[in-house]
């Protein structure tokens, strides 16, 4: 049992939170260089500035793309989360009912279950 997966509820919504801060992160520094490149846009003109301009817009927009991916991924992360730790629910509480009626739990002997805890 010494591999067993670490990823709890709590450490799946903890990753889902770094993601979106994360984010956040990408969002705050798109709009902060935005302001700065249209403050130099206005202040200056030519060749450079409509170049320096041009590949802001594509970062930009890069940046924009890495920031709705990482909301994304936070949202799928707290999709599983939410999704496995209702399926872990519903098998405790089959487990805690003894497997009554249609899906009755056979007991196992300790010798059978030697394959699910290696």
């Amino acid at each position: 049992m010494a591999d067993q997966t670490r990823l709890v509820a709590e450490r799946l919504n903890a990753i889902s939170i770094q993601h979106d801060d994360t984010g956040e992160e990408v969002k705050s520094t798109r709009t902060s260089l935005g302001v700065e490149i249209a403050t130099m846009a206005s202040q200056n003109k030519g060749a450079m500035i409509q170049a320096l301009n041009d590949v802001h817009m594509e970062w930009d927009r890069q940046c924009l793309t890495v920031e709705n991916e990482l909301h994304a991924m936070a949202q799928a992360i707290r999709d599983a989360s939410a999704k496995y730790q209702t399926q872990d629910q519903d098998i405790a509480e089959k487990v805690r009912r003894g497997g009554t009626g249609t899906h009755r739990v056979v007991p196992t002997s300790p010798s059978e279950m030697g394959g699910f805890l290696k």
